[in-house]
Parts: structure tokens; C-alpha cells; sequence
């Protein structure tokens, strides 16, 4: 385009540029800059709607819209009045526009290489036709007889071998034969002529007249002044046409560099412009490339968490399962064991109470985990008391420690004293040891993480817009969310079931012994097979000091029945201590890490650990219900691979489960005044907080 406007020749060249469309603004560009040639050739152009309107292009001597996919030519084609030499060949033109008989200063057409079904009639008043070629197109077969009318036709190309009229002798005899064949058809005498002839017949005719009146009114002068002033106006004409040859030799000169220097700059620019276009093309690929690397990585991270779902939804469902039908049967064998122990309580009441070990055990894990949260409130003040004056903190904090064990002695007694007290306690441990509440426990949490997992995983799908494994993911979501509402039902029955039983126990007692609470604690701590306490009787005291350090002794059962060692213990892994039954991931990194840091005190001060208070009341083997249910291997864990935060604030960790849908969106404060899912839309008919928060 630049190279077009800028050259100073009449020719407006688009040629050999590979457009689709017209660019916008040529054909007025073709008025602005009076250019007489437009060349358009070579290029994919269908329609010439694109350049603006023909109205533009009166002016325009010469068109060529060769090798192109033209199928018409607009109506708007006659008002190029001036129009001398129009090229179509190969395109695909079916038809000439009614328009085209306006076109009365045409020369020369060129019709080659075209779909026509038919000589076109307007070809017929082109008065001043020249020259015109329909070569290449099977499907005119007969030439109009009013084409005879063309006196100007110098040159006219056909196939000869397609043509039934003319017949074929009078086709081979060249544009002469064919000219008289349709002049005789037509009823007219055949003559050939050319606009110039009657032009300069008209102009000569003319002349000679003015010629005539000139000589009648101008004297003749004599012969030697004649001569002289021949001589004069001789020499004058050439002097001048010396000076025009010098100024058209400098014209031409600059016309000529101008030109070379347009054609270098145009060369130029389009290698600049295939070099930028090869350019962008390489970055687009690479760009293209690692888009499609990122994609395929991230839907395979997200075909791993819906197996990975998958797999946990299709084992809940079967431990679901067998979780009812056991329940039944441990319903059964909970009432016969209660009738049981209500039976023989005023017998076992003279053996079995023993208040004072029972009162001293309770004191001593009291102390100890009195103990243990002291220590770490105060952990890093005493150490810099200790590092300032050593002796002057010693003897202070050991006069504290006393007064505080003397109040919390006072506490302590005042609250075994208090038979409430003694109520809650006993319930508390009676919650721990209930192996059918810890278990639905354990599975509320492996949900609630598995539903934090899919969330986050919907939301990465959604960016992604892969709408059809959304809707796998939704699938697991409602089931997912379906069994947490069932589990969350089974976690209040049960509660209020042994809350019932608390009560029931709570009107009998009137009858019984005063300590009847007491008695009730003992025997849920003594309910243990004698094997497993001589176990825990004999195991490891360092083993068993890491586990109350770690705050893990429920575990001591399984570590005792292994007899895992201290040494043992230092050189496990997180897989190890799964093979033998801790599920929790973050309880094995927590016992390993109290191992680890009890054996660097080993070490540095060359004094074992303390060993743990042992227990005083005697061991006693009632008949403790064991689940039938397996335990739950280690590679049924949920693992979360990532943390989501709360899509209204987008600040806090999502910590709120909706029902029905399962979505974990929303942080427990903004959670508080919606009632849609802002995920789904769905209606929220209840919400609670996910137990690992």
C-alpha cells in the first residue's frame, strides 16, 4: 500500500499480495493520487466490495483482475466510463452485469479462463471493442449474430473446436471470416475501421479548411524574406527541441531512480515483513507448545484426583455398609453387657473399688499434663530467666512449682470429692474409648478433606472450561456430601445414645455405693485384655514416655502388643509405623519427631528419659467387644494436595461445608448471611464447620 502511494507513476500496484479482500480505501486512493492503472492480479480476492465504491475509479484507464476467485462483477462496474483495457482471466465469472454495456471506451477484454455458460450480450454494444478473448470457457458453444455489429473487432480469440455457429471452417479462418460470417447473418455489408482513421479524417477535414481561410486573409510575403525568416524559426525549433531533449533526458533520469528506489524500498519492506511475519510465527508456536505442556500437566494432576476419589468414595461406601450391619449386632452385645455389668455391680463394688489407686492415677495424669502445658507456656521465658541468673531462677521457679502443686493438689481432691466432676469424666473417657464414635470420627474427616479436594479441583476445570469432567466431579461431590450428612447422623445417635445410657446408669445408682462413678471410670480404664496390659507393663519406658509426649497414648496398645523398641522406634518412617496401625499421618510425623528430639537429649546430657508413673490399680480382663471391621490401609488416606481459600474474601482458608451440594467455598465468616452455594447456586439447607478446622 505505501509502496502504491508513494510511487509517482499513474500505477497503483496490489499485485502478487495474497489478499482475500480489497483493502479498504484504494479505490478513493486511486482519485486522491489520480492514478490510471489499477492492478489487482494474482492475489485470492472474491468480491471487490472491500476497496470502497467504483464511483471512485470514472477516471480509471486500466483494470487487470487476473488469476483471482471473482464469481460476478458488481453492478457498479459501469460507472467506469473511461475504462480502456479490463483483464478478468481465470477467475470464475458465470455472467457479465447488465451494467457492462457503459463501459463504451473499452479496447480491450480479456474474458479468458472463465466459467461463462453463455456469450455475454452486453459484449454486443461495446461499440469501441478492439480486441477481445473468451478462450477457455466449454460452455459457449454459438457466437450472437449481433456481434457483427462491432465494426472496430480487430482481434477475437475462441476455441475453435467448442463453436457450432459459426461452423468450424469459418472459425478457423481467423477474426476476418467470423466478422464477415455474422455481418452477412446480420443482413449488413462487412467493413473494418478504427476510431483513430475517423478522428484524423474529421481533424484533417477541419484543418484544411481553417488552412483555406488563414491563406485568404494573410498577404504573402517575398521569397528571400520568407527564407530568412524560415532560417529563424528554424534554428529556434531546434534550439528548443534541444532544451526539451535535455529536460526529458533529466526527467526520465529521475523518473528512472525514483522508480529503482521504490522498487528497493518495496523489496524491502516485504522482506522485513515476511522476516517479522516468521518472527511472530516462531513465538506463537512456542507460546502454543508450552500452553499445551501446562494443559496436558494439569489435566493429568486432575484425572489423578478424581481416581483418587473415586477409589475413596467406592471404599466409604463399603465400610458404610458393613458399619450398619455390624452396628446392629453391636447394639445387641452392648444391652447383654450392660444387663451384665448392672447385674453384677453390687457384687464387684467390695473387690473391685479401689478410690485411693484410682484417685493417685487420676492425680498423677492430671500433674502430668499440668506439667506438660506449663512447661510449654513458659517454655522459652524460662530459658532466658535461666540464661540471665541461672540459681535466682532456679530457686524461683522451684518454689513456684511447689505453690502450684499444692493448689492444684487442693483442686484436684475438691474435684475427685465431687461427684459431677467424676460424671464428665468418666463420659469423656467413655466418648475415647468408643470404638464405633472414633471410627465415625475418622471417616467425617477423611470426607471433609476429599470434598476440599474436589472443590478446588472444580474450580481448576471451571478455569479450564471442561464443563463434561465438572460434571464427574459433581457426581462425586453429591455422593461425597450424601454420606457425610448420613455419617453426621450416625455421629448424634451415637452420642445420644450413650448419653442415654449415662442417664439410665444415672437412676440406677441411687441404690449403689457412693463412689458409683468412680467405679464406672476404673472399670472402663481396667477393660483390657490382661495380655496387652502385661504388655504395656513390659514395654519400653523411653518408647512409652515419646508416645505420652506426642500425646498418642491410645497408641501404647499397638506398640506394646509389637514390642517396638526404643531403638526400633528412632529408625522408623511414616510407612513403618502405618504398617502397624496409626492411620494419621500428622500423629506418625509427631511421634517420630518426639523420638528424634528425645534422642538428642540421650545424647547430650548421657541420662535417659524419666520413666513414665505406672499405673497403680491392678490390671482386670472384663470382656472388651473388638470391631470386626478392617482397619483402613494406609493408602486409603486422603492426601490433600491443596489448600483453597474462601471465594468471597479470598483471604481465609475455606473452613464451611454446604449441604446438599458438598461445596467447601466460604470461610466460617462469610458463610454466616448466604443462603446459596456460591459455586453451584444450589439452596443450602444446612452448613456446619469442616472438624479439621
Amino acid at each position: 500500500m505505501c509502496i502504491a502511494k508513494e510511487t509517482p507513476e499513474p500505477v497503483f500496484d496490489l499485485a502478487d499480495c495474497n489478499l482475500s479482500d480489497v483493502p479498504s480505501g484504494v479505490f478513493s486512493m486511486c482519485r486522491v493520487f489520480l492514478k490510471k492503472t489499477l492492478f489487482l492480479q494474482n492475489n485470492q480476492l472474491s468480491s471487490l466490495q472491500g476497496g470502497g465504491s467504483l464511483t471512485d475509479l470514472g477516471h480509471l484507464r486500466v483494470l487487470n483482475l487476473m488469476n483471482n476467485k471473482l464469481s460476478s462483477l458488481p453492478e457498479d462496474i459501469g460507472h467506469l466510463t473511461h475504462l480502456q483495457d479490463l483483464n478478468v482471466e481465470n477467475n470464475r465469472l458465470k455472467k457479465l452485469p447488465i451494467s457492462f454495456r457503459n463501459l463504451q471506451n473499452l479496447h480491450h477484454l480479456n474474458l479468458k479462463g472463465n466459467r461463462l455458460t453463455a456469450f455475454p450480450m452486453p459484449v454486443c454494444l461495446l461499440l469501441n471493442l478492439q480486441s477481445l478473448n473468451i478462450c477457455d470457457n466449454p460452455k459457449i458453444k454459438t457466437l450472437p449474430k449481433e456481434l457483427g455489429c462491432l465494426e472496430f473487432l480487430k482481434s477475437f480469440l475462441i476455441d475453435v473446436e467448442c463453436f457450432s455457429f459459426p461452423p468450424r471452417d469459418i472459425c478457423m479462418g481467423g477474426t476476418e471470416c467470423i466478422m464477415k460470417f455474422l455481418c452477412q447473418a446480420l443482413g449488413k455489408a462487412y467493413s473494418i475501421s478504427s476510431p483513430a482513421s475517423q478522428s484524423q479524417t474529421t481533424d484533417g477535414a477541419d484543418n484544411s479548411s481553417i488552412s483555406q481561410e488563414l491563406v485568404q486573409c494573410v498577404e504573402i510575403p517575398s521569397p528571400s524574406a520568407s527564407y530568412l525568416q524560415y532560417q529563424r524559426a528554424k534554428e529556434q525549433r531546434q534550439q528548443d527541441l534541444l532544451m526539451m531533449e535535455e529536460a526529458l533526458k533529466e526527467s526520465y533520469e529521475m523518473q528512472s531512480a525514483s522508480i529503482v528506489d521504490a522498487t528497493t524500498k518495496r523489496q524491502k519492506l516485504l522482506q522485513d515483513i515476511a522476516q517479522e511475519q516468521e518472527r511472530m510465527e516462531n513465538e506463537i508456536m512456542l507460546l502454543q507448545s508450552k500452553k499445551e505442556k501446562e494443559r496436558q500437566n494439569l489435566l493429568s494432576i486432575l484425572a489423578n484426583v478424581e481416581d483418587h476419589s473415586a477409589k475413596l468414595i467406592e471404599q466409604l461406601m463399603s465400610l458404610n455398609d458393613r458399619t450398619k450391619s455390624l452396628s446392629r449386632m453391636l447394639e445387641v452385645l452392648e444391652k447383654d453387657r450392660l444387663e451384665n455389668e448392672l447385674f453384677c455391680i453390687k457384687q464387684e463394688e467390695v473387690e473391685q473399688l479401689r478410690k485411693k489407686e484410682i484417685l493417685e492415677a487420676m492425680t498423677e495424669m492430671l500433674q502430668c499434663e499440668e506439667n506438660q502445658r506449663k512447661h510449654e507456656a513458659r517454655k522459652f521465658s524460662v530459658v532466658e530467666q535461666l540464661q540471665n541468673d541461672e540459681n535466682e531462677s532456679y530457686l524461683k521457679l522451684h518454689n513456684l512449682f511447689q505453690e502450684r502443686e499444692m493448689d492444684q493438689q487442693i483442686l484436684i481432691n475438691e474435684l475427685l470429692e465431687e461427684e459431677q466432676y467424676q460424671k464428665e469424666a468418666f463420659k469423656a473417657l467413655q466418648l475415647q474409648k468408643d470404638l464405633q464414635h472414633q471410627e465415625i470420627i475418622h471417616q467425617i474427616h477423611l470426607i471433609e478433606k476429599e470434598l476440599a479436594n474436589l472443590t478446588m479441583a472444580e474450580v481448576k476445570k471451571k478455569d479450564l472450561k471442561l464443563n463434561s469432567e465438572v460434571n464427574v466431579l459433581a457426581e462425586h461431590r453429591t455422593a461425597l456430601a450424601y454420606l457425610l450428612s448420613d455419617l453426621l447422623t450416625a455421629k448424634k445417635k451415637r452420642e445420644e445414645e450413650l448419653k442415654k445410657r449415662l442417664h439410665e446408669m444415672d437412676l440406677q445408682r441411687a441404690h449403689e455405693a457412693e463412689d458409683f462413678w468412680l467405679i464406672q471410670y476404673q472399670k472402663l480404664l481396667d477393660r483390657k485384655p490382661k495380655d496387652i496390659i502385661y504388655s504395656e507393663l513390659e514395654m519400653d519406658s523411653e518408647v512409652k514416655y515419646v508416645l505420652m509426649e506426642a500425646s498418642a497414648h491410645s497408641y501404647l496398645p499397638l506398640f506394646a502388643v509389637k514390642g517396638v523398641t526404643f531403638s526400633q522406634l528412632v529408625n522408623y518412617t511414616v510407612k513403618d509405623l502405618k504398617a502397624i496401625g496409626i492411620l494419621d499421618e500428622d500423629m506418625c510425623e509427631e511421634i517420630l519427631a518426639k523420638a528424634l528430639e528425645c534422642l538428642k537429649n540421650v545424647e547430650g546430657d548421657g541420662s535417659g528419659t524419666p520413666d513414665m508413673p505406672k499405673p497403680s490399680a491392678p490390671p482386670e480382663s472384663p470382656t472388651e467387644v473388638q470391631p470386626s471391621a478392617p482397619l483402613l490401609s494406609p493408602d486409603t488416606e486422603a492426601k490433600l494436595w491443596c489448600q483453597t481459600e474462601c471465594v468471597i474474601c479470598l483471604d481465609v482458608e475455606s473452613s464451611a461445608v454446604f449441604l446438599p451440594c458438598g461445596h467447601v467455598c466460604c470461610c466460617l465468616k462469610c458463610s454466616g448471611g448466604i443462603e446459596l452455594c456460591p459455586m453451584c447456586r444450589t439452596a443450602i439447607t444446612s452448613k456446619f464447620v469442616l472438624t479439621a478446622t
